[in-house]
C-alpha cells in the first residue's frame, strides 16, 4: 500500500449523516472477504483490498445504524435522530498507534478530546455493551451540542495518599534524615564531580537507581549502616544533583554533553559549566528531588485511595498523567 492510502486518506466518518451518505456512495468491493453491508474507508484501488479499514451498516430491531471498524474493533457506531431531534454515538479505543491516527484522520475524534470546554475521553476499557459491540464512550448529541447530562464514559479516578501512606512516608524519612542532610552538606563535592548531560536532562530525560542502589537504602533504613552503604546513598546524591542540574542546563540551552557526541566529536563545542547556569541548584532542591528519588526505591510512593472523578470535567480538574479507569 502507497503512502496515499494510508489511514490519511480515509473518508472522515464523523456522525450518522456522513456514514449514510458515504455507504450510498460508494460500491462494495469485490472480493470474498468482503459483505455487502460493508464500504471501504479508503475508496482507491489498493485500499479496496484493505478490509481492515471498513465501516458497515447495521439493521437492529427495523433501525439502521453505522458502524466504523478497524480490523475487529468497533471504533464508533452512529445512530440516526430521534423523537426527540438528538443522536448516539458510541466510540471505542485502542492503545495502538494506528488506532490513534485512526480516531484523528477518520473519526475527528482523539483519545482525550475537549468538547464544549469539557473533556471527552474515548478509554480503552469499556463500560457498556450495545447489541453486538462494546463502548467507552457514548455522546447524546443533540443540535451540534453533545448533553452531557445524557451522555456517559467509562468511570475514571485518580489514586490519593491515605493518612497510613504518609505516616510511613514520615517515619521512614525521619530515619533517614540524617543521611539526607549529609548528602546536602556535599553539594560542593557534587558541584566539583558534575556530568552535565543531554540524556540526563532532557525532556523524559534521567536516571532510575539500580539494584544496589536501592539495596543500601533499605540498609540503611531497616538495618545497621555502615561506610559502604553511605557511599552508595551518596553517589545517589551526585546522580541527583547531575540531574537537576542538567535539566536546569538543558531548559537554558546551555551546550551539554550529547549521547550521540562520539558520532560528532570532530564538531565538539566545550561542554558547559555549572557556573554558567543562571539559576543554581539550590539546596531544598535537591533534598526535595532526592526524596522523591528515594520514596519509591523503597516502595513508599504508595497511594491507596481511589478518588473518583466526575464525567466530563472541565480541563483543568483533569490530571491527564494519573488518570485510571475502572
Amino acid at each position: 500500500m502507497s503512502y496515499y492510502d494510508s489511514v490519511r486518506n480515509s473518508a472522515r466518518i464523523t456522525d450518522f449523516h456522513t456514514a449514510q451518505s458515504y455507504f450510498a456512495n460508494t460500491p462494495t468491493p469485490r472480493g470474498a472477504s468482503w459483505k455487502t453491508n460493508e464500504r471501504p474507508l479508503i475508496n482507491t484501488v489498493n485500499g479496496r483490498r484493505l478490509h481492515h479499514y471498513r465501516m458497515a451498516q447495521n439493521i437492529f430491531d427495523g433501525e439502521v445504524c453505522y458502524d466504523v471498524i478497524l480490523y475487529n474493533t468497533v471504533m464508533a457506531r452512529y445512530y440516526p435522530l430521534d423523537a426527540d431531534g438528538g443522536a448516539y454515538r458510541l466510540y471505542m479505543g485502542h492503545s495502538s498507534h494506528t488506532s490513534q491516527q485512526f480516531m484523528s484522520h477518520v473519526l475527528q475524534m482523539g483519545d482525550v478530546s475537549v468538547r464544549q470546554s469539557r473533556v471527552v475521553p474515548i478509554y480503552t476499557k469499556d463500560f457498556t455493551t450495545d447489541r453486538n459491540a462494546s463502548f467507552s464512550l457514548r455522546l447524546y448529541v443533540k443540535n451540534g451540542e453533545i448533553d452531557f447530562s445524557n451522555s456517559q464514559h467509562t468511570r475514571h479516578y485518580v489514586l490519593r495518599s491515605n493518612k497510613e501512606d504518609k505516616q510511613a512516608r514520615l517515619d521512614a524519612l525521619a530515619k533517614l534524615d540524617t543521611y539526607i542532610m549529609m548528602a546536602q552538606m556535599r553539594i560542593p563535592e557534587y558541584i566539583e564531580n558534575i556530568t552535565l548531560n543531554e540524556r540526563l536532562g532532557s525532556p523524559f530525560g534521567g536516571k532510575s537507581l539500580d539494584y544496589a542502589h536501592k539495596l543500601a537504602i533499605q540498609d540503611l533504613l531497616y538495618g545497621d549502616a555502615n561506610q559502604a552503604e553511605l557511599d552508595v546513598f551518596f553517589e545517589i546524591g551526585q546522580l541527583v544533583f547531575d540531574i537537576l542540574a542538567s535539566k536546569r542546563a538543558f531548559g537554558e540551552d546551555l551546550h551539554i554533553g550529547s549521547r550521540y557526541s562520539y558520532m560528532y566529536a570532530h564538531q565538539a563545542q566545550p561542554i558547559s559549566d555549572y557556573s554558567e547556569l543562571k539559576k543554581k541548584v539550590t539546596a531544598d532542591e535537591f533534598k526535595k528531588s532526592l526524596i522523591a528519588k528515594i520514596l519509591p526505591a523503597i516502595g513508599l510512593d504508595k497511594k491507596s485511595n481511589k478518588v473518583e472523578i466526575p464525567q466530563f470535567v472541565v480541563e483543568k480538574d483533569y490530571p491527564r498523567t494519573s488518570i485510571k479507569v475502572y
